[in-house]
């Protein structure tokens, strides 16, 4: 990743860069203003622009300018932000993120951001510049499997601003660089092939991101889990000959946290997803690396949280398992057992993810008594055929919590849509011959996958997110992992109040 500076003032002369970029708002009348201390070559040529109608400041516009002579930026990118009254940070996001595509970018080494009036004033400049450093991030991820990749280019950004506005710039510049660095892990994590990621080698993966950030990290290996009778773990990833793995992530506030019931994510982590007996066809088996990208998710919000400290504890539990095909692999009708209790008809192989699910939800119910509980999963194609690619189905049994995401969603540019959770659609996954099938009866994929984890969760308040459609860029299969939902976790939990000790929080959803 990029460095990212703080905060340097605009009255420094001395400060130059291969690239300027200049964010520009409808109200573009005052760049002679903003950019008068920038050097007359900048003023000329972006003025010059802007007249000659080569630029106008809609949303997402950007233009190349090169300033005369030996100015301190000889390129100028002007970006922009439309009109004042409609600039968000999620808004502000995307264009910093498509600016950073711009292919002048692959040319420079070092960047300049304007950051002054055009990104706001107040705590709107500070949530703006957060937004612009995750933005640039972003777009200028690159993931190679080669022994020697590139480094990124550029390889630093820094944001130039008043004096006066010094704290919020700094401040936005330091939560952009813990959220991109959470979300770069996460890509990173999803990126890498099942030949490089085992469950064993995603828990030790874990571990170092663990220590790095502060948090505690357990791993439970197989006689672990045998002793914590996480059946639909060991019957999952029975048929690899790469062990499971089950990792648990803590983070304490200390004292101030003290006694204070915990939040707890929990992802999904099949490093590789054959579909077991249940084969995938061979031409989507390629992206089944990407299903683990719940759990990727997961490890990189809580790498977020402990430097973002909330006052409150924060757990993840991420089963991680291979489900692979051979001799010990279980079959469709068998009836197996999982860590609750419940006894579970597999009719499909390749819906596995909510088996595994189950038990790490009833390992973080019962061993920390939560007072919510969040789990993040690539469970279903259907999310793809119901919402596309622009938004993640959500699905919960406490309004409260849904709500809470939903709006931490549309503040971050993660957009997600609720899901109904009715009687009809929790007696599709009922059968005889268990206490619940691992399928349902009809259509609604991602609705039943969800009526199946509820079963699992008691009375916690609970909310689901099926990424499985945004979890990676279908468009252009460079980007691969896109890791959606780390904004997300992060904004709902860092903007979550503060919890009575050990009560819950929300109210239950009326079910017709």
């Amino acid at each position: 990743m990029p460095a990212f500076l703080s905060h340097t003032p605009l009255t420094d002369e001395s400060v130059g860069a291969d690239l300027l970029i200049v964010p520009v708002t409808s109200s573009a009348g005052d760049l002679p203003r903003r950019l008068g201390r920038l050097g007359r070559g900048v003023v000329d040529a972006t003025i010059r622009a802007i007249d000659l109608g080569d630029f106008e400041p809609s949303t997402g516009r950007k233009l190349l300018v090169h300033s005369r002579g030996f100015e301190r930026f000889p390129r100028i990118l002007l970006v922009g932000l439309g009109a004042p009254a409609d600039r968000t940070p999620a808004g502000v996001r995307k264009v910093f993120i498509a600016a950073a595509k711009d292919p002048v970018l692959e040319n420079v080494d070092s960047v300049v951001v304007l950051s002054d009036s055009a990104l706001g004033s107040g705590r709107e400049l500070s949530q703006n510049v957060t937004a612009a450093v995750d933005g640039l991030a972003h777009g200028t991820y690159r993931w190679s499997a080669a022994t020697t990749p590139k480094g990124p280019r550029p390889g630093r950004f820094a944001f130039l601003g008043e004096t006066r506005t010094a704290a919020r710039v700094e401040s936005g510049v330091e939560r952009g660089r813990v959220l991109a660095s959470a979300v770069s892990l996460a890509r990173t994590l999803a990126n890498e092939p099942a030949n490089r990621m085992s469950p064993a080698q995603l828990a030790d993966r874990a571990r170092t991101a663990a220590k790095k950030a502060g948090l505690t990290a357990r791993v439970l290996g197989k006689a672990a889990l045998v002793r914590e009778r996480c059946e639909g773990i060991l019957t999952v990833g029975g048929g690899s000959a790469r062990e499971p793995r089950l990792i648990v992530l803590e983070y304490d506030p200390g004292a101030s946290g003290s006694g204070l019931a915990p939040i707890a994510l929990v992802g999904k982590g099949l490093v590789f997803d054959t579909g077991g007996l249940n084969i995938k066809p061979g031409s989507s088996m390629g992206e089944m690396k990407f299903d683990k990208c719940g759990a990727c998710v997961v490890i990189g919000a809580m790498s977020a949280i402990a430097e973002l400290a909330p006052p409150f504890p924060v757990v993840a539990v991420v089963p991680a398992v291979e489900n692979s095909i051979s001799g010990e692999s279980y079959r469709p009708g068998d009836v197996i057992g999982s860590r609750s209790g419940k006894t579970i008809e597999v009719l499909n192989t390749d819906a596995e993810g909510r088996i595994v699910l189950a038990d790490g939800l009833d390992y973080a119910v019962t061993k920390y008594s939560p007072r919510a509980v969040i789990d993040v999963a690539t469970l279903t194609g259907a999310a793809y055929h119901a919402l596309g690619d622009h938004a993640c189905p959500l699905i919960g049994n406490d309004d409260g919590l849904v709500e809470r995401l939903h709006s931490a969603g549309e503040a971050v540019g993660e957009p997600v849509w609720r899901l109904p959770l009715w009687d009809a659609y929790r007696r599709d996954v009922d059968t005889p011959n268990a206490d619940v099938r691992n399928t349902g009866a009809g259509g609604a994929g991602s609705i039943a996958g969800a009526a199946f984890l509820e079963r699992f969760v008691g009375d916690v308040p609970w909310a689901h997110l099926d990424i499985a459609n945004v979890s990676r860029d279908r468009r252009d299969p460079k980007i691969g992992a896109t890791g959606f939902g780390v904004r997300l976790l992060v904004e709902s939990l860092m903007s979550w109040p503060r919890p009575r000790r050990r009560g819950r929080a929300g109210r239950r959803t009326k079910r017709p």
